[in-house]
């Protein structure tokens, strides 16, 4: 099971990465960790969360598990674009919309926002979402996500 959960945050990764870049104006880099190095700005990374199994339903074949499927840091700062000055804050907002909006939209999952999420560096902007579901393996070859 536990790999099926690996390829269930692969996959949701692979599909994130891909939604924000066609949908992004300004166009973030999308990382499974945070980086060592200094980053190029706006960055999301996206951090593998944990599973904990929840209970068996009443046929004794299917397993229900709470899947916290990953935790998103967006980190932004002020950027020129076109000779203007946007401001990190707009440029976390925005890419959190699409966040939001691709986990809403595209998998019915809910999401817990910390917008204004505290950051050592004072001139980056920070976002966390935090993203939980339940998973089903009711249908033993496809997992099925429900919200949490």
């Amino acid at each position: 099971m536990v790999n099926k959960l690996h390829e269930l945050y692969e996959e949701t990764f692979l599909n994130l990465k891909k939604y924000i870049s066609d949908n992004s104006i300004y166009e973030p880099e999308c990382k499974k960790v945070k980086p060592n190095e200094i980053a190029k700005f706006p960055l999301v990374t996206c951090v593998e969360g944990e599973y904990e199994y929840s209970y068996t339903t009443l046929r004794h074949t299917d397993e229900i598990y709470i899947f916290n499927l990953m935790e998103i840091n967006i980190f932004a700062q002020n950027k020129e674009i076109d000779g203007n000055l946007v401001s990190g804050v707009t440029i976390k907002d925005e890419i959190r919309s699409h966040i939001e909006k691709y986990f809403q939209n595209e998998l019915r999952l809910k999401v817990k926002t910390v917008p204004n999420a505290p950051n050592v560096d004072e001139t980056v902007y920070r976002c966390i979402i935090y993203v939980s579901c339940k998973v089903d393996t009711k249908f033993k070859d496809k997992l099925v996500l429900y919200p949490y």
